[in-house]
């Protein structure tokens, strides 16, 4: 192959890439050594040119100041509120992501994870509702989304964990009976209280909700309209005041 009549250069087909020769391989020729190069360079080649099908980001939208890579909520039983987290496909295709809240868990060492989404929940992955379940974004797009946290009346007071998470599933290429599931998890502590103290955000996220901007945007015209008859006004009665001195 490639001009090497003494030599048999190994490729592994199962992995799709050149193996690296042995010492008595190593005593190539000039062009031996070129073919070499260049089926490496082809498999970098191969490499580069596939597309990006997983990247993707998942965060919350207006983090707390205390802990800002999770959601902490403090609230009475039978009490509920709203929050949001921003989803932004970094892929190179579009990609569907489903979105959920999943109850907590340990894993065998004893640290924090997130129940799978086919678990069923018993708290915090039951009172969580998005208002999209699903969403497909295109390449680069991303998005805003609300979820409510609803605490049932009978719910025992104490402290919870667990957290929300955006899952893509895929087919793989070589075993279509194989489904391989990609998720980013963000974790969700809630505590149950009779006395809930208001948590501090950095700031204030403006909803999507095309209802809102339109009601952003409205009370924004308004009061620059407001604004601008105050200020006419002003100019008027001051133009009047001074005809009146001249007079």
């Amino acid at each position: 192959m490639f001009g090497m009549p003494s030599m048999t250069m190994a490729f592994d087909w199962a992995a799709a890439k050149p193996v690296q020769p042995t010492t008595q391989q190593m005593a190539m020729t000039a062009s031996q050594q070129a073919s070499w190069q260049t089926l490496q360079n082809l498999w970098g080649t191969q490499q580069a040119a596939q597309p990006n099908t997983d990247k993707f980001v998942f965060v919350i939208a207006n983090p707390n100041t205390n802990e800002p890579k999770k959601f902490i909520f403090e609230l009475k039983p039978g009490q509920q509120t709203r929050d949001s987290v921003i989803v932004k496909n970094e892929a190179d295709v579009p990609l569907t992501f489903n979105l959920y809240g999943a109850d907590g868990t340990k894993t065998k060492q004893g640290t924090f994870a997130l129940c799978t989404k086919n678990e069923q929940p018993k708290d915090i992955g039951k009172w969580i509702n998005f208002d999209q379940k699903q969403v497909t974004l295109n390449p680069s797009e991303q998005r805003l989304i609300n979820f409510t946290i609803a605490i049932p009346s009978d719910t025992p007071l104490g402290d919870y964990s667990g957290g929300v998470a955006a899952e893509k599933s895929q087919t793989d290429t070589n075993n279509p009976n194989l489904v391989i599931a990609v998720r980013i998890g963000l974790r969700v502590d809630v505590k149950v209280t009779d006395n809930p103290q208001p948590i501090t955000k950095k700031y204030t996220v403006i909803s999507n909700n095309p209802f809102f901007q339109v009601y952003f945007w409205a009370s924004l015209l308004l009061f620059v309209a407001s604004a601008g008859v105050l200020v006419w006004a002003y100019i008027k009665e001051k133009r009047q005041k001074k005809k009146h001195w001249k007079l």
